[in-house]
């Protein structure tokens, strides 16, 4: 499990790793997993693929583009840190503007 501190760092590095539209755009090209963690640890970024699956999966059901979390994003960022690993990475993607209307593939 993750340190309060090891999320911190994580969600900043992701969130600079966002702020370059041309990554961001490639992550939500990509369409496996795996090939998802690759790209995310050239930016020294390291998550396994069931953190990235589960990203994947609370982007696609996000049903609107605003900051908003969903009941269900809130109960599973009190179930501990893995959820708000998922949340703030989710958000880091989808404010860089890399959703599209499909959310991701992977």
């Amino acid at each position: 499990m993750r340190t309060k501190e090891e999320l911190e760092a994580l969600q900043a590095k992701l969130e600079e790793a966002m702020k370059d539209k041309a990554f961001a755009d490639k992550l939500t090209a990509i369409e496996e997993p795996e090939d998802v963690r690759k790209a995310l640890l050239e930016k020294d970024i390291d998550l396994s693929v069931e953190e990235i699956k589960q990203i994947g999966e609370s982007i696609s059901n996000r049903e609107s583009d605003d900051d908003e979390l969903s009941e269900d994003e809130l109960e599973e960022a009190a179930g501990g840190t893995i959820g708000i690993a998922i949340l703030a990475i989710g958000t880091a993607i989808t404010a860089a503007g890399a959703v599209t209307a499909g959310g991701v593939r992977w």
